[in-house]
């Protein structure tokens, strides 16, 4: 395992949640297939004796997604 990631995602415009429900676009696509640039910002990161992990949002408009990712411990012994 690499990482695991819990994402919320709140659409507040109604065309790009059509386009979301229509095309199925993944949270990973979301902001390229609508050509949108967010904005970054890591709201907190630590470091546990089993884990990194890090939670962020990236928001744009009518798209706010806050996402935590948490890595194993070893991550930078995997490479």
């Amino acid at each position: 395992m690499f990482c695991t990631a819990t994402s919320v995602v709140k659409i507040t415009r109604e065309e790009i949640l059509a386009e979301v429900i229509d095309n199925k676009v993944g949270i990973g696509q979301l902001f390229r297939y609508l050509h949108i640039l967010p904005e970054f910002e890591l709201l907190e990161a630590d470091k546990t004796s089993d884990t990194l992990w890090r939670l962020y949002r990236l928001t744009a408009d009518g798209v706010t997604c806050t996402i935590k990712e948490v890595f194993p411990g070893n991550l930078f012994a995997l490479f």
